[in-house]
């Protein structure tokens, strides 16, 4: 996988993936904490007495956003909507750390809609990472792409951890160690090879 035609999926695979995986951690895992802040330290002020609104509304637009990326990939090709909707879950949650904080009604949609590009891609990602090598690599190629997932997990983990611990608030470390390694997530997948589609039986 490291030879031939197969290095580029794996790189450009591998480290979108690594970098994707930051957000994960950031929005999905450590939601909570960026939109009302932990430890201590401020985050967006959204209150949790509408806890269970932030729940549903942030749960469905993953659930469309899992149908809408399946639907795209088949008309677009993998590759572009998955490196589409990573690049606008990055602007969706940069614009979100940058509304004023509080403001429920601007802060959970476009939180929503973060998670809506950034959850849903991984329904075309599933097949982009199986039609980019050839069968008899395919299984180890995909384990390790998944596997570079883990360790941006862990490198986010660090990331956020040591900005926290320099005086900054959950809205700085999400933007640095989540918001933008997402959209940089969507701009590696342009580097892997596009398949049409069309030509897929």
């Amino acid at each position: 996988m490291f030879r031939g035609a197969s290095l580029r999926p794996t790189l450009s695979l591998a480290l979108g993936f690594f970098l994707n995986w930051f957000a994960i951690v950031i929005f999905a895992v450590l939601g909570t904490s960026v939109l009302g802040g932990a430890g201590g330290t401020p985050g967006k002020g959204v209150d949790f007495s509408s806890a269970l609104q932030v729940l549903i509304i942030s749960n469905l637009a993953g659930f469309l956003g899992y149908v809408f990326h399946g639907w795209l990939g088949d008309r677009i090709g993998r590759r572009n909507a998955v490196a589409i909707g990573w690049m606008l879950g990055g602007l969706a949650f940069a614009l979100m750390l940058n509304a004023p904080s509080g403001d429920f009604w601007r802060i959970v949609p476009l939180y929503s809609l973060g998670l809506f590009f950034l959850i849903g891609p991984y329904a075309a990602a599933l097949f982009l990472i199986g039609e980019s090598f050839p069968s008899h690599i395919r299984a180890t190629a995909s384990s390790f792409v998944n596997a570079m997932g883990q360790v941006g997990a862990i490198a986010a983990g660090f990331g956020v951890t040591w900005t926290l611990s320099q005086g900054a608030d959950w809205a700085q470390a999400a933007l640095y160690w989540g918001a933008i390694p997402c959209a940089a997530s969507g701009l590696l997948m342009f580097l892997a090879p596009h398949v049409d589609p069309q030509t897929v039986k």
